[in-house]
């Protein structure tokens, strides 16, 4: 910035100079408001509408619940799994709960796929592979119905 600005002469807001035009203050009077969308008060329960159809609000709350039960089912089981298994060295079942408990999500399948869980792989397929598909019909049956 050259000079100094506490010096610098006043520059006026002279129409059409400084100021492209002239602007009118309206008075509240005369602003009316557009018709806008219609917005509804419903009751819902956890962001889903209860006034929908029953198979909408299953459908809904499915898709809004079931990955947070599934992550809390493979938690559970998985740390279950690692308190049962006894033969197994203390650290190496401290890192697999560390691992299952810090990585969301992700840390119980992991476990499910490469902790040498004696859970039969049928079942471990049936409950993190299965769930996904079962979550993943939910949101598909979601979108299909709800547009």
């Amino acid at each position: 910035m050259p000079g100094d600005a506490a010096a610098a002469p006043p520059t006026l807001a002279i129409p059409g100079g400084s100021v492209p035009q002239p602007y009118r203050i309206r008075p509240i009077g005369e602003i009316s408001g557009s018709a806008g969308p219609t917005v509804s008060k419903e009751l819902t329960v956890m962001g889903m509408p209860l006034a929908t159809s029953w198979w909408g609000l299953l459908i809904g709350l499915y898709g809004y619940v079931l990955p947070f039960v599934l992550y809390a089912a493979w938690v559970a089981v998985a740390l279950w799994d690692l308190i049962r298994q006894e033969s197994q060295p203390l650290p190496y079942r401290t890192r697999w709960m560390l691992a299952v408990l810090v990585v969301p999500f992700i840390g119980p399948l992991l476990y499910f796929a490469f902790g040498r869980s004696p859970i039969p792989r049928q079942l471990r397929l049936i409950l993190t592979v299965g769930g996904i598909a079962v979550y993943a019909l939910f949101v598909l049956l979601g979108v299909a119905v709800g547009g």
